[in-house]
């Protein structure tokens, strides 16, 4: 491998780390425990919801109870870029994309496989 390839490849590879590491630093900047907030689906209404944040195992949780529904555990819970990302499956894979808000709140679109977009928002415990 020449010279330059490999210092390409040791900053792109220092990159990812950075990256990672900063991601994780933010994702436990989270507060945990119970959140309130919304979900609005695609047709409008809006559905209050909690959500338990909490820290297992080094990994970012977080379980959405809404009273019609139940219970249901969010998966790949993570940051990246500053956002707020995870899938759940409320009878339907979700896939969320939530934005940094004032106040420590998260708002975003969450897709269904055919991209039909509801809104959750997700608003901190008060200290």
């Amino acid at each position: 491998m020449p010279h330059v390839s490999r210092t390409i490849l040791c900053f792109a590879l220092l990159g990812l780390t950075t990256l990672s590491v900063t991601d994780k630093a933010a994702a436990q900047d989270i507060p945990t425990g119970v959140w309130t907030g919304t979900i609005e689906p695609p047709n409008g209404q809006f559905i209050d919801a909690t959500y338990n944040v909490r820290f297992e195992s080094d990994s970012l949780k977080i379980r959405i109870i809404v009273p019609q529904m139940g219970e249901v555990d969010a998966t790949d819970v993570r940051m990246e870029e500053g956002n707020l990302l995870f899938t759940w499956f409320p009878g339907a894979e979700l896939t969320c994309v939530l934005k940094p808000r004032d106040e420590g709140r998260f708002r975003g679109a969450c897709t269904d496989p055919d991209g039909e977009p509801g809104y959750l928002t997700m608003v901190p415990p008060k200290d």
